[in-house]
């Protein structure tokens, strides 16, 4: 465990990134190396001050903290990525631990002034921390989750691509990730469209979105 624990912290509250960064700076062991309001300046903030642990708001004023922890995740592993919100969105959690991060805490398990410290001080220990109020968010998520795909009858695959659809992976970054050609992304683009009525992945998205099927992140892109 490093002598300082260097954290970045991500959130579009002003008031709540200045409270956090404010309980950490006064906190023995941690150092505030910067703040940032969005996806971009997340990426230019941690490629400038090297963080032990960025600190990241789910939502970011229409962006999507997990696109950001996605990014960082492949860019720069040392970056340990924790996740915070006062209300994930659906799929979220889910998404989170897909990604791999190392925590994802809710802000209203926070309230004890030591707790955010607490949490950290464990991920750079190297252990993984999700929250009392995630972990009971995420058993109904599950279930919610698993009720909506039997409802349309996708396949672990299907949900799989729509995850990704939602994260604006183009077809040629979702067979890397699921490790199969792109001819069989095609294929099972169309059969997720066909069982959700969408034409597209534009309307797949935000099907898949209404229907609780996955968080809101950004939009596809059309490649």
């Amino acid at each position: 465990m490093p002598s300082e624990i260097r954290v970045l912290v991500v959130e579009d509250s002003w008031e709540w990134l200045g409270a956090a960064a404010h309980v950490l700076s006064s906190t023995p062991g941690f150092v505030v190396v910067g703040t940032a309001s969005t996806v971009e300046d997340t990426l230019a903030a941690v490629g400038e001050h090297a963080p032990d642990i960025a600190l990241i708001d789910v939502m970011l004023a229409g962006e999507s903290g997990l696109r950001a922890a996605r990014v960082l995740r492949a860019r720069r592993a040392r970056t340990r990525v924790v996740l915070i919100s006062s209300d994930p969105p659906a799929g979220a959690i889910r998404e989170a631990r897909a990604v791999g991060v190392a925590g994802f805490l809710l802000k209203g398990d926070l309230a004890e002034r030591d707790a955010l410290a607490h949490a950290l001080r464990k991920v750079s220990h190297g252990e993984r921390v999700f929250s009392a109020g995630i972990l009971t968010r995420e058993q109904h998520s599950d279930t919610s989750t698993r009720v909506a795909a039997s409802r349309f009858g996708l396949t672990p695959r299907e949900m799989e691509v729509t995850m990704h659809l939602a994260n604006g992976l183009t077809t040629s970054a979702i067979a890397l990730e699921m490790h199969v050609g792109e001819q069989a992304v095609r294929n099972y683009i169309a059969d997720t469209g066909r069982k959700l009525g969408a034409s597209g992945r534009l309307e797949i998205v935000v099907t898949a979105i209404r229907e609780g099927l996955v968080a809101p992140p950004g939009l596809p892109t059309s490649t």
